[in-house]
């Protein structure tokens, strides 16, 4: 990794990517619920691409925050940059090695699809899931231990006030909120206008 930029700013930059992935599963996980399954059906050109989308990019960029590669800004490149020292260091990896098995698991599917087409795997997802089977609190686990991590070493970054982890907290009740209001105003208006045949 270049050090032109300074450790606070690398700090930044991977807490912003870590934002828009939490945020983006949180939206994703809102729209799976079963309610809302006609309301696709009746406008699948939009919402398909949009869960589509949501996936991909969150199984994307959480692969590659916890990337083992020294140039690419990852949570591994925040513990060996020499900031940390040597107990925060040992208590992180202690934190990841339970998680190595559904890491390796999120790679694999990022080397295979999210990031790169494997033909067989693309032409029947259903390998994928049966390959490298996650669940939705897999995924929730890692960005909690993500969280956690990043509030235990934010003072070696000199980032100090509101805990992340209470922070993130609010973030997933704001996507679940936000997420929820659009569905609902969007099932309004459109019951609303069949009701009374403007469409």
């Amino acid at each position: 990794m270049t050090m032109n930029a300074s450790n606070e700013d690398i700090f930044d930059k991977l807490q912003n990517i870590i934002r828009l992935t939490a945020s983006q599963f949180y939206i994703w996980k809102k729209l799976q619920n079963i309610d809302n399954k006609e309301w696709y059906k009746m406008r699948w050109w939009f919402w398909v691409p949009i869960l589509i989308t949501l996936q991909d990019s969150y199984m994307l960029n959480l692969a590659n925050i916890f990337d083992t590669d020294p140039n690419t800004l990852s949570l591994y490149s925040l513990i060996g940059n020499g900031v940390i020292d040597r107990t925060k260091k040992r208590e992180m990896k202690d934190k990841l090695k339970p998680k190595n098995r559904i890491i390796n698991k999120l790679k694999s599917r990022r080397n295979n699809y999210t990031a790169h087409k494997n033909i067989g795997y693309t032409l029947d997802l259903r390998l994928i899931s049966k390959d490298f089977p996650l669940k939705y609190w897999d995924i929730e686990d890692l960005l909690d231990l993500i969280i956690e991590m990043l509030d235990n070493i934010r003072e070696n970054f000199n980032k100090y006030g509101t805990s992340y982890v209470d922070y993130y907290k609010n973030l997933k009740e704001d996507c679940e909120k936000n997420t929820e209001f659009i569905l609902k105003n969007g099932l309004h208006t459109q019951w609303y206008k069949e009701a009374h045949k403007l469409i």
